[in-house]
This record gives structure tokens, sequence and C-alpha cells, in this order.
């Protein structure tokens, strides 16, 4: 009978072993890829699994046996003298051991891929390392410990197993001391690349499924010939201990290789990971719909930006602060990556509030200054140009916190830059707290195109290591000749990408530009009497040209009559220009003189109900002017009074 001839001790022994090996395998197994949910499913597909593979092993060995008993009862001298079936039954032999070498890795592997959600890929490397270094212990580690426990018997060329019990403890302990250092040095390293691999793992799974199935038949074939711990031949002892350290030994170097590609693997993922979410943050909050506002006809507005490979902090924008101002916006953060991009949402939601509320550039910029610079530890800061158009005269009031300096664009005349030379500038926001920054002021004339840029532009870098340049930039804007600033910004980035060529762009490239499409009429003229009737006349024609209701126009000379008498009489100035504006909804007309400040909406106004003899002396002009417009509004700012009504058609 085969089971009287079965080596139970040596079933008992692998059974125990296995385990063992088992228990070690779902151990590390667990820590990685488990959770705290659905324990107990796991644990009895685990015990499926350990059954299975039992199963597999005591029919496998009874399988053997049965074919040793078949060699040695039937024609011992065919199997011993013939070389084909001596090399046959190596074969075998071999094939078997390696099996059996490979049982942990082949519990492990299908234990983890049946029972863990996570990637497959990832499953399948953690449970083949983990059949690996439990079959390494119990094939080497373990082996080398028992040595001196094995035992001569004095009949045969191999020495007997130690005890079980001495061979379980020892395993048992080697094992442990295998999970402790696993669980305090290697098992969150690897938790952390197969949470952010990303699918770059698949690369590395060939190397333990290789490895695994090479040292398995390395084994199995030693183990065939008798070389391994139990053998009484000093020397087959030490190939065995030599050949298995320098393996082990490389092991441990390949793995290390394996390890650090998948961290640098990991942390190139986590790298692009950062600056997608950088760009998404940086783009999603820049206007790109255009026409922007296709149902104004006074201005139009085109910006783009190209994000450089590093991600930086370029923004624009353009808002109505209301009906009649326009802000426009440029800036660019310091650093690179998410915080230039946080940073950059804080800087542009600032300056888009604070002139929400109605305040002139140089506020709006010490206000976002003071806000940037509180809590700035990673001591940040931001280059920003701001300026509000007023829509019905073209005047541009802006500021500039140490921004490239515009480009103005004048037909038949050459561009100019709107530098520190003629406009003052200061320092940019987040650097120093209550900086002052200064006002500018210009009026935009009909067809003139405002270009605003950031230094990825002007910084632009060729293979030469050579800047595009400021001059390069101010030849391009004054000779190209559309007049589509959609057509003027993409063409300029075709001149950049064909200079850039052989290169990587560095910085983002951020362009804005605005075109006055229609202005008032204008009339500048001496703050004298004599030209009442001149200024009358101007306003008369252009209402009548533009066919306005006889009411409109009546009540309109009236205000313009009202508002020069007072410039001529009170002001002091010494010229006043007027400006008109006349659209299908209402009339806007501007008066700006260079007399003494003073607001007409903040006098008292006369109390009409008293008997003439007690009204005080002045301020029924203005009554009448507030009576008869829709809208009026004052300024003064650069030593100029504005005056501005409004009459609806």
């Amino acid at each position: 009978m085969i089971v009287d001839i079965l080596d139970w001790a040596r079933i008992a022994r692998d059974a125990s072993e296995l385990v063992l090996v088992s228990c070690f395998c779902i151990s590390i197994l667990e820590i990685t890829l488990g959770g705290k949910a659905d324990k107990k499913r796991r644990f009895l597909k685990w015990c499926i699994v350990i059954g299975v593979m039992q199963f597999a092993l005591f029919f496998s060995t009874m399988g053997m046996n049965a074919l040793d008993l078949h060699i040695a009862t039937t024609m011992p001298e065919f199997w011993m003298t013939t070389s084909a079936s001596r090399l046959m039954m190596t074969a075998v032999y071999v094939l078997f051991n390696s099996i059996t070498m490979l049982l942990p890795t082949i519990l492990s592997f299908w234990g983890g891929v049946w029972i863990y959600p996570q990637q497959k890929s990832a499953k399948i490397f953690t449970a083949v390392l983990a059949g690996l270094v439990a079959a390494i212990i119990s094939s080497y580690i373990s082996q080398l410990i028992l040595l001196p426990f094995y035992r001569d018997n004095g009949e045969s060329n191999m020495k007997d197993y130690p005890e079980l019990w001495v061979s379980c403890l020892i395993f048992s302990l080697c094992m442990l001391c295998a999970f402790m250092v696993y669980r305090r040095v290697c098992c969150h390293r690897l938790k952390r690349m197969i949470e952010s691999a990303d699918g770059r793992i698949d690369s590395f799974i060939r190397i333990p499924v290789c490895s695994s199935i090479l040292f398995a038949l390395l084994i199995s074939t030693l183990s065939t010939f008798g070389i391994g711990p139990a053998s009484i031949n000093w020397m087959d002892t030490t190939i065995y201990v030599v050949v298995f350290a320098c393996l082990i030994s490389a092991y441990m170097l390949m793995y290390w290789s394996i390890f650090r590609g998948m961290t640098l693997s990991a942390q190139a993922a986590k790298s692009k990971a950062e600056l997608d979410v950088a760009k998404n943050i940086q783009v999603s909050v820049l206007p790109r719909t255009f026409p922007a506002f296709p149902e104004r006809t006074e201005f139009n507005v085109y910006a783009l930006m190209e994000p450089a490979k590093e991600v930086g902090g370029d923004f624009y924008d353009f808002f109505f602060v209301d009906e009649n101002h326009l802000a426009i916006v440029i800036a660019d953060v310091s650093g690179k990556g998410v915080p230039a991009a946080l940073f950059m949402m804080t800087a542009r939601t600032l300056l888009k509030n604070l002139a929400l509320t109605g305040k002139q550039p140089e506020d709006v910029l010490f206000e976002a200054n003071n806000h940037l610079c509180e809590n700035n530890e990673a001591e940040m800061f931001v280059t920003a140009w701001i300026g509000i158009l007023q829509i019905d005269s073209g005047r541009l009031c802006f500021a500039n916190a140490g921004h490239n300096p515009p480009l103005l664009k004048t037909a038949g005349q050459a561009c100019t830059y709107l530098d520190y030379k003629t406009y003052k500038r200061s320092i940019m926001l987040g650097m120093r707290e209550n900086i002052v920054y200064y006002q500018n002021e210009i009026f935009m004339k009909r067809g003139e195109i405002l270009f605003l840029y950031t230094d990825g532009v002007t910084e632009a870098c060729n293979k030469d290591s050579k800047l595009f340049g400021e001059e390069r930039l101010k030849s391009y804007i004054q000779t190209t000749d559309s007049n589509s600033l959609e057509n003027i910004l993409h063409r300029l980035q075709e001149e950049l990408e064909l200079f850039m060529v052989g290169t990587e762009q560095s910085d983002d490239i951020t362009m804005l530009a605005l075109r006055m499409d229609v202005l008032p009429d204008m009339l500048e003229v001496k703050a004298s009497a004599n030209q009442i009737a001149e200024v009358s006349d101007f306003i008369e024609q252009i209402l009548e040209k533009n066919a306005c209701p006889t009411g409109v126009l009546r009540r309109v000379l009236v205000a313009v009559d009202e508002i020069f008498s007072n410039i001529v009489q009170y002001s002091g100035a010494d010229s006043a220009v007027i400006r008109c504006l006349v659209n299908e909804e209402e009339v806007c007309i501007s008066f700006e003189d260079n007399g003494k400040a003073y607001n007409p909406l903040d006098a008292e106004e006369p109390d009409i109900t008293a008997p003439a003899e007690e009204r005080k002396i002045g301020g029924l002009g203005i009554l009448i002017v507030k009576k008869s417009m829709d809208t009026v509004e004052y300024s003064y700012s650069e030593g100029k009074n504005r005056l501005t009504v409004k009459k609806k058609r």
C-alpha cells in the first residue's frame, strides 16, 4: 500500500512549514493591502486557499512516493542505467521540488489576487514578493540556523532533519523577525508606492515573478542532487551556503533598484499631478470666452495664456466695475507649482473684490499689498498692473506694482512703452506693508491698442540664450498690420514659438490687448464766457446728428449751459474739455477743467419753497442739472475736476 510507504514525518514537516508560510504571507498582505472592513470574509477565503494548498501538497507528495515505489520495484536497472531515463527522472524530480518550493508564492499569489480589491498589478507584486521572501526564509535562512541541529545517522549520505518542534520554532522565529523588519522598514514605503504609482508598478511585476521561479529551480536542482544543509559532505554544504548567499545578495540589490525606481516613479507621478492641479487652478479662473462683451461696441478685449511645463502664477482678468468702467488686470506671481497657483488665486480675488468696490487703482494695490503681506511666510510676491477704463471718455487710470510696462499703439505713430520714465510705478505686491502706489492717467483715442504682457514674452529664450526682448516686441506690435486683437496675439505667439525652437518654454506666456472702437466727440476750449455758445453748438450738432428727441435735446442744452457757466465763473480754470458720446440708450457728456477742486454734488441744495428774498445766492443751476439729468457723477484727480452727466434718450 502506498500509505504504508509514505514518509509521514516529512509530510508533517512540509505541512507545518506551509501553514507557517501561509501565516507569514497572509500577515504581509493584510498589513499592506488589507483594510478594516470584511475581515471575516477575508479569513474564510484564506482558509479555503490554505486548505487547497495543503491538499495539493499532500497529493503531490503521495504521487512522488508512488513513483519512487514504482521505480524501486519495476526494472530499477533500466531507470538507473539508461541516460535518457535518468535525465527524464531528474527533470521530474526537479519539477516536483520546484512546484513544492513555489507553493508559498502560488498561495500568496492566488489569495492576494482573489481576496483584495486593489489594482491587480499591485496585488501581484506584493503577493509574489511575500512568497519569495517566505521561500528564502524557509529554504535558506532558517536552514542555516538549523545546521547544528541536523543529525548524522551513519547509514546515508544525508543527515536526518531536526526534530519537528525545533524546525517549527526556528522557522517561526525567522518568519516573525522578517515580518517585524518588513512592518517597520518596508511596509509604509510599499503602500505609498502602491497608492501613488498610478499603474507604473506594472513594469516591475515580471521581476519578482521570474526571480521566484528561478529561485525555486535553483533550490530544487541542488536538492535533487543532494546539495543542501542535510548533506554529510561539508563541501556540498559550503556550496549551498555560498551560492545562496550570492543569490540573495543579488536579489537584495535588484529589489533595492526596483523600490528606488518605483519611488522615483511615484514622485514623478505626484509632481505631475501637482502640476496638473496647478494648471487647472490657473486656467479655470481666467476669462476665456471671446468676444467677452459682445453687447458692448465701444471697445474690444482679447487675451491668451500659454502655460509653461513648470507652472507659474500668471493671470489676467477684465470685468465691469459698473456700466461705464472696465477694470483690466494682468499679474505674475513669483514661484512655481501649486504654491504659486494658490497665491495667484488669492491675489486675483483680492484685486477683483477691491476694484469692484469702486476704489481707484492706487488704493486697490495698496490694500491688496497689505493683505498679501499678512502671514506670507513663503515670502512670495506678485507683480501687477491694474487699470480702470472710463468707457464713455476713454480715460484710463492705472497703477503699476513692479510689472512690465504696457505698450500703446496709435495709428500713424510710433509705439510707446508706458514705462517708469514717464509714468510712476512701485514695487511688487507682498514685499512690504504700507507701500505707496501711484496712479497714472491717459486718454485712449479711437483705434488705439493697449498691449499688456508678462515677462514670459520678453524673457523668452532661444537656443543661443538670447532673449526676445522689449525692442523685438515693440517692433512686432508696431509693424503688424492686423486690426484684429485675436490675430495680433496669436501671430505673436507663433513668433515666440519660432524664436524658441530648440528650447523649452520656461515661463508662462500671457498677453492681453484692449482696443478703443468708439469714443466721444471732444471739444477743448478756453474757460471763457465767450465760449458758451460754441460749447452749446457743439453739443447740439452731435445730438441732432444722432436724432435725439427734442425734449432730451432741450434738457441737455440747459444742463450744459449751467455746468460750463459755473466752470467759467467759479472754478478759476484756464481751459476745459467737453466730451459727448451718444448711443442708442443715452447721452453722456463729461466736463473736465483744471480749476480748483470743487464737488458740486456736496453743495447744499437751495430751498425753492422759500421766498426769493430769503434764499441763499447760488446752487440753483446745479439743482437744475440734478433734476434734469438721470445721472450726475463727479471726481477729482491729477489736478482736474471731472463732472459727467447722462440722460436717457
